[in-house]
């Protein structure tokens, strides 16, 4: 039977990607797969997800995927020749749910991250609403997959990966109890296994995440010297272990610390402003090429500014972060992608935390 999914891009590669992860990453794996059609579901820690899971899956899977990548002049032709399932972030998608009845309808196999985006920090994000329902609905098994070590072995935030394998634990339910299952943190497996994950420059990228100095309070002036990010006010040093942790704290403690300090930041109206960012605009109603754009941003209690673009803050619905360096947002008729390559995160969290003050 030839299943969804099961397209020339897949038959090309389905010897060829398996061989090269296993023998790259050398991933191991336990537990069972199911035969089709079944749902797979796993944590989202790295954009190789859907190779490493290629290993043990060798049935034909069609991924739910960000619209996103849809639009994308380089990802697009690949993604679509796989099979993929298109999905909208931050909004229910119709024509998705439908996209995934059809294809286990017809005996193929489904796959989908229910966080929707890699971790920032490690640990199980929340779920799409309406997953639970979704899981609830299908009536075909669901294989759920913990992907442990990927993660640490090149955070979101990272510029350069580390060395140390990846492990995949596989488990079959009938139901949405398989979110449980996958609601994984990396720094609770790390403290029990204590796997050291090598490699240079640990700390390049880490402003991505580290916004204010803790001692001094000085925002975004840090230094990267190989495995450590120094405050440059005041000398403070970050230091990104072998066992991924900073200065001894996980990396959901860091993006906690870090949030407290910018709620704060924006309390006192300060601005936050990021140079050389470019984007595009494009109507969702209309067909036709985007509207490119550029310019430094600043963003204030009331205004998102781009250049000459101006966005009212309480007019801007669904923003995300896209990939690690873009952020996303829709605008009225408008879906706005910008990139930013080190504060994407920012700019992204500071938007929630004023709409929910305007």
């Amino acid at each position: 039977m030839t299943l969804p999914a099961d397209t020339f891009i897949w038959k090309l590669g389905k010897n060829i990607v398996p061989f090269f992860f296993q023998k790259k990453y050398g991933i191991t794996h336990e537990g069972q797969v199911p035969e089709p059609p079944f749902v797979l579901i796993a944590n989202h820690v790295s954009y190789w997800d859907p190779f490493f899971l290629a290993c043990p899956i060798k049935y034909p899977t069609a991924w739910v995927t960000a619209r996103a990548h849809f639009e994308n002049s380089l990802l697009a032709p690949l993604i679509k020749a796989t099979g993929a399932i298109p999905k909208r972030k931050a909004r229910p998608d119709v024509e998705t749910i439908k996209g995934i009845f059809n294809v286990l309808r017809q005996g193929g196999v489904v796959g989908l991250f229910p966080e929707g985006s890699i971790s920032w920090t490690g640990q199980t994000g929340d779920h799409f609403p309406g997953t639970d329902k979704l899981l609830d609905r299908v009536d075909v098994p669901i294989l759920a997959v913990r992907i442990k070590g990927a993660w640490l072995k090149k955070p979101r935030w990272a510029d350069r990966k580390r060395k140390g394998q990846v492990n995949l634990e596989l488990k079959t339910f009938e139901d949405s109890k398989a979110l449980d299952f996958i609601d994984y943190s990396e720094w609770e497996w790390q403290r029990e296994e204590k796997n050291i994950f090598p490699g240079r420059g640990r700390a390049e990228g880490i402003t991505r995440v580290l916004w204010f100095c803790s001692e001094c309070g000085t925002f975004g002036k840090f230094k990267i010297e190989e495995n450590d990010a120094v405050c440059s006010d005041c000398g403070r040093k970050w230091h990104v272990d072998e066992y991924g942790f900073i200065n001894g704290q996980d990396g959901v403690r860091l993006y906690n610390e870090q949030l407290e300090f910018l709620q704060k930041y924006l309390e006192e109206n300060n601005p936050i402003q990021v140079l050389n960012a470019v984007g595009e605009m494009k109507n969702t109603r209309e067909k036709g090429k985007r509207n490119k754009f550029a310019g430094d941003i600043t963003l204030t209690e009331k205004t998102f500014t781009v250049g000459e673009k101006e966005f009212p803050v309480n007019k801007i619905r669904g923003q995300a972060t896209f990939m690690k360096k873009g952020l996303e947002f829709s605008f009225g008729d408008f879906w706005v992608q910008l990139k930013i390559p080190y504060a994407s995160l920012l700019l992204s969290t500071s938007l929630e935390i004023l709409k929910k003050e305007n």
